[in-house]
């Protein structure tokens, strides 16, 4: 095994909450101990198989500057906006699958400097000197949840799964007109769907979106505010009535999966769709020695 044999790719842990900031609860992780079953030592060979893969493949970025890139990050527990510089480490290829509490909530997988590199960046991914091309999946996290459902999205709605109907749209955002402007309504929709997953209710809901829009990516959302927020003070304020609007639209649009909303079923989520990655790692991994990646950063054939 060519990386450090004391270094567990496989990890079991559970949030801990440290401290309350302001209305934000902050965690840190606890590792867990865990029994060496025979699903745990296949998961552990298989991730052994694809990290060593990797290590006998030259992954890198010919484009990315050598002095790294300045990204902006919003600091919650300070409320201020920071820059840092990014650089890229192509030696940085270690792979681990991370759970929660057990072996049925989260197990993704993390690590590796694709996984850290902007979206756009990753397109410039090259293997052995050769380039690669990125595949997405759109609206996977909903299509996975119909089909946990046993149903067919698509016998359902004959539209985006990060649309709302036309009516809709002209009834509560007649404002949307161009198509930059749904493209941006797009991509909040998509915030949404994250958002709502992951929370453990909808006042959590509304209070994660609230700070996504307004703070984390204001950049790419706050015209939302500007469209929808109460002017006070010369300022625009997101009020709580219209966050939960939105929220609302998109929950009746998918009333037929809205049990898997603000329900603390983001783990559970998380474990299906890691289950589907390790499946197509696995394959390739055994199958082929070349490599390129798929939309959530897994490097493969």
């Amino acid at each position: 095994i060519p990386f450090n044999q004391n270094e567990e790719c496989i990890v079991l842990r559970k949030k801990i909450p440290v401290k309350r900031t302001g209305k934000r609860d902050k965690y840190e992780y606890e590792l867990l101990k865990y029994n060496q079953t025979k699903q745990v030592k296949q998961m552990r060979k298989d991730l052994i198989a694809y990290n060593n893969l990797l290590i006998r493949h030259f992954i890198s970025i010919p484009d990315y500057p050598d002095k790294g890139i300045e990204r902006e990050y919003y600091n919650p527990d300070t409320k201020k906006f920071y820059t840092q510089r990014r650089k890229l480490d192509c030696k940085d290829k270690f792979i681990t699958r991370k759970f929660l509490r057990d072996f049925n909530h989260g197990g993704r997988f993390y690590g590796g400097f694709w996984q850290k590199t902007e979206k756009e960046r990753r397109k410039h991914i090259f293997i052995d000197n050769q380039s690669t091309v990125e595949i997405d999946y759109s609206g996977f996290h909903i299509l996975l949840l119909y089909g946990l459902e046993k149903l067919d999205y698509w016998t359902i709605h004959n539209e985006d799964v990060y649309s709302l109907p036309d009516s809709v749209m002209r009834s509560h955002y007649p404002e949307i007109k161009t198509d930059k402007q749904r493209n941006q309504f797009r991509e909040l929709m998509k915030q949404v769907v994250l958002t709502t997953i992951n929370s453990t209710d909808l006042k959590q809901s509304i209070s994660s979106l609230r700070e996504n829009i307004t703070r984390t990516n204001k950049k790419e959302f706050g015209w939302f505010k500007t469209l929808y927020g109460t002017k006070e003070k010369n300022k625009f304020v997101l009020k709580d009535i219209t966050i939960r609007e939105l929220i609302s639209l998109f929950m009746d649009k998918h009333k037929l999966i809205k049990n898997w909303f603000c329900s603390n079923k983001g783990a559970i989520v998380q474990n299906f769709d890691s289950h589907i990655a390790s499946r197509v790692i696995n394959y390739f991994t055994n199958e082929f020695h070349e490599l390129s990646e798929d939309d959530d950063g897994n490097l493969i054939d």
